[in-house]
Parts: C-alpha cells; structure tokens; sequence
C-alpha cells in the first residue's frame, strides 16, 4: 500500500497541540499509546500508519525499530530531504528513550514532532527554534528516512483551469448537476459578453471563455461537458 503523505501530515496537524483535546506528551507506557498522550515515535508511527505506510511490526515502536523498519528509506543528506521525509536523532542503539528524538518534516526546514518543551505536537522551522531540536546536517546521530512507496500527486495544470478548479473547491459553484451549470452559465456569460465587445470579467473565466470562442470546447451540449470535465478534473488533482 502506498503512503500518502497529506494524509500523515493532516494527522499530527489534527492533534496538534492548540486544537481541543489534543494529547499531551508522555513517554510512559502505556499512556503514549493514545489518545491523550503520545511520545515522538508513537506520533511518527500512528501518523505514517493513517497515511498506508507499512510497518515490520504489529505494534507502536520506538527511534530504535524505526531505524530498522524497511519501508523507510533513507536518505543521506540533508539537502534532499523532502515534505513528508522524518529524521531521527540519536545514536542507533542508543537512541531509546530521553536518548532520541523523531519527527515528520511537513515542509524543507519545517518540522511537526510530539515533544516535552511543547507538551504535546507543534510546528517548528526557521522562524520558531527549529535549530534547537535538530541541526539540519546528517550525522551519526542525525539521520533521515522516506516512507516508501509513496503516492504520487499529479501536478496541477496551471493557469486559468488551476483557478477555476481552486475556486470550486472553494465552494463557488456547488456540487453535482449544480456544479455543471454554474460552471457552464459562468463561463457561458462570458463568452456572450466578449462576443458582444465587453471587456469581460479578467479572470480565470475570461480566458476560459476565450478557448471557448477559439473553438477548444465544442459547442451546444458537448461544450457544457468539456467545460465540466477540463475543470472537474483539475478539481481531482488538487484534492
């Protein structure tokens, strides 16, 4: 099963530690375990494991088995790791207990980590101390890993059907039969209104409704479906 990256991350952002009810930190056992209190590794574990990654074992381990886990791949310098990738600090071996650390990075020099300063999960990168949990340099006793395999986005086409599709997902035009109509009505007024010598609205719709006169979407019903299906589709990339 592939590892889908938003979902790991959207999970430590939904406990993290200014939500109500998020955990608090604790290593003891087996309060760590959930749901109101986690240590570094149970986080890192419960977050891979809601994203599809597959764990070696069948229980919430620790720095030491995430050292030893084969679906994480590491990586062995800093300047590749990647949103989604997680460090580990601490000598392999000794790196139980107040002897590591670990945490998910949710951007390049951003990371989201369960930590005792903290008491529970936060955001750290470099406007708020990351320095002061991880030195951003592999060592012997700083590491990386990607979670593998993972699931990869489709990128989104850019330009005006990137806006069209964002403004949808916002809410702008509805859902189901609806959706179609709005987007066929908007995008149809357009084009009426530049046929006509307007100026149009200069947006997103503007240049959809240009394609449209440039012959790009057909025409009559055929166009109404087209139109839908250019943005829709965008729609399904972004989300």
């Amino acid at each position: 099963m592939a590892v889908d990256i938003d979902k790991v991350i959207k999970w430590c952002e939904d406990r993290h530690r200014k939500k109500p009810g998020a955990p608090k930190y604790s290593m003891k056992y087996p309060q760590r375990l959930g749901p109101n209190f986690l240590d570094c590794s149970s986080m890192v574990y419960k977050a891979l494991l809601a994203g599809g990654w597959k764990s070696a074992i069948n229980y919430i381990g620790t720095t030491e088995t995430l050292y030893k886990e084969p679906n994480l791949k590491e990586i062995y310098s800093y300047k590749d790791v990647r949103r989604g990738d997680i460090f580990i600090r601490g000598v392999q071996g000794r790196s139980g207990g107040a002897g590591g650390h670990t945490g998910i990075f949710y951007k390049k020099d951003g990371i989201i980590h369960c930590n005792y300063s903290n008491n529970g999960i936060s955001y750290n990168d470099t406007t708020c101390y990351i320095d002061y949990f991880i030195d951003r340099k592999r060592s012997y006793k700083e590491r990386y890993f990607r979670p593998i395999p993972q699931i990869e986005k489709v990128k989104a086409s850019g330009g005006y059907i990137t806006d069209f599709a964002k403004a949808v997902i916002g809410g702008k035009y509805g859902t189901g039969k609806t959706r179609i109509e709005l987007i066929y009505k908007a995008v149809q007024t357009e084009v009426n209104t530049l046929l006509k010598g307007g100026k149009g609205r200069g947006d997103y719709v503007t240049l959809m409704a240009r394609d449209v006169i440039a012959g790009k979407y057909g025409t009559g019903s055929d166009r109404k479906k087209r139109l839908y299906k250019a943005v829709q589709d965008e729609v399904n990339k972004l989300v």
